[in-house]
């Protein structure tokens, strides 16, 4: 399973309508892209302990490929348009489970199987701007 998760800080105290349009991008990316498990905008439980980035988007997909498209797909695009207006800092992390025990020879060389196709579905811009 391949698994992208973004962690966002806002620059400011966005409104309702703001986190809103998010939820909805990420309700709409769900029903209608094929290949996702699951996706969601939320708050961090743990803001606490992790000030850093209070919201997030986690998204699991049932290939790399399936992920591939919905970084193609229209609805991301706008998404990302939408909401980058309003992000001071951003992380991502993107993983594969499928991958074995990291560090270990065979989860090494999984993880550069699963970069090596990453880079052949995604075009060069985007894939050297996430992944380079």
């Amino acid at each position: 399973m391949y698994h992208h998760v973004v962690l966002l800080r806002f620059d400011q105290e966005v409104s309702e309508d703001v986190h809103r349009r998010i939820h909805d991008y990420a309700e709409r990316i769900r029903a209608t892209l094929e290949g996702i498990i699951s996706f969601g905008y939320c708050r961090n439980l743990t803001a606490a302990k992790s000030t850093d980035y209070p919201y997030a988007i986690i998204a699991a997909f049932d290939s790399v490929e399936a992920y591939a498209a919905y970084m193609a797909a229209p609805l991301h695009r706008e998404l990302a348009a939408f909401s980058m207006q309003y992000i001071t800092d951003i992380a991502i992390q993107d993983f594969d489970t499928s991958a074995g025990p990291v560090g270990s020879n065979g989860g090494d060389e999984k993880w550069r199987t699963t970069r090596d196709r990453l880079k052949e579905l995604i075009p060069a811009e985007p894939f050297d701007a996430y992944y380079a």
